[in-house]
């Protein structure tokens, strides 16, 4: 005989007690089951919002992140181009460091123009194959 049984003076294997009694204990069973289903959807709830938390996090980080290194790569672009025109401009007996900033600022958008027509057209010859290859 279990312990429960022997406390409700029942024996093994025999009903305890009338059904008025099973269903008034299946009534609390199902109110104690609500309650924990309860709790487990509401740490299910706390840790999904944890999670999105600690996503956004990261994401802003990472932004915070990407825009500081873009930051410094500018920076040591226009240190580089500035230091370039300087280094052009002082190859005149007065220096001139005009001069200098004029020839690289037009080797840079020259270069750039060069670099977006080269882009375009292989974009456009990739996209081009694709469409004769079908």
């Amino acid at each position: 005989m279990d312990s429960e049984t022997q406390s409700r003076g029942g024996t093994a294997g025999q009903p305890d007690g009338s059904p008025v009694d099973a269903f008034k204990s299946a009534g609390e069973h199902l109110a104690q089951f609500k309650s924990f289903f309860g709790n487990y959807l509401s740490a299910k709830a706390d840790s999904a919002k944890l999670s999105l938390r600690r996503l956004l996090i990261a994401i802003a980080l990472g932004f915070v992140g990407a825009i500081a290194g873009v930051a410094v790569i500018v920076t040591a672009v226009v240190l580089l181009l500035n230091g370039l025109a300087n280094a052009i401009g002082a190859f005149f007996d007065p220096p001139k460091p005009w001069v200098g900033q004029l020839v690289v600022s037009l080797a840079v958008l020259i270069g750039t123009a060069v670099t977006t027509i080269l882009v375009i057209r292989k974009m456009t010859g990739a996209s081009r194959r694709r469409t004769v290859d079908k």
